[in-house]
């Protein structure tokens, strides 16, 4: 696994949305402030795990091939949940405005959602 992302905390905390960075393998190796608070998941517990561990519901297929192909490309690609209406669950509860439910891959294996 490749080291933890270590990108300014302040700007990524101060986003509106939830951005993680993952490599091939789905380790995570960057969590936002967004996505701890609306998850219920700390920084601390994600970062160095496999994202299949917290969401072993994603079409984990479909999000290689996403990432496989950024990468051969150096293009960013997007992974459109919108068929399970989600990338991962959020409650609803936790959000005031519509969720996003596109996530993109880009060349530095990040994800925003």
């Amino acid at each position: 696994m490749k080291k933890p992302v270590d990108y300014p905390n302040i700007l990524l905390d101060a986003l509106e949305h939830g951005i993680m960075i993952v490599d091939e393998e789905f380790n995570v190796l960057y969590w936002n402030q967004w996505l701890e608070i609306n998850t219920g998941h700390a920084y601390s517990n994600m970062v160095g795990k496999s994202l299949l561990t917290f969401y072993p519901e994603i079409d984990y297929r479909t999000l290689q091939r996403k990432i496989r192909t950024t990468l051969r490309l150096n293009s960013p690609t997007f992974y459109d949940a919108s068929l399970t209406n989600r990338f991962i669950p959020i409650p609803r509860n936790k959000i005031s405005s519509s969720l996003l439910y596109h996530a993109a891959a880009s060349n530095d294996f990040s994800l925003y959602y």
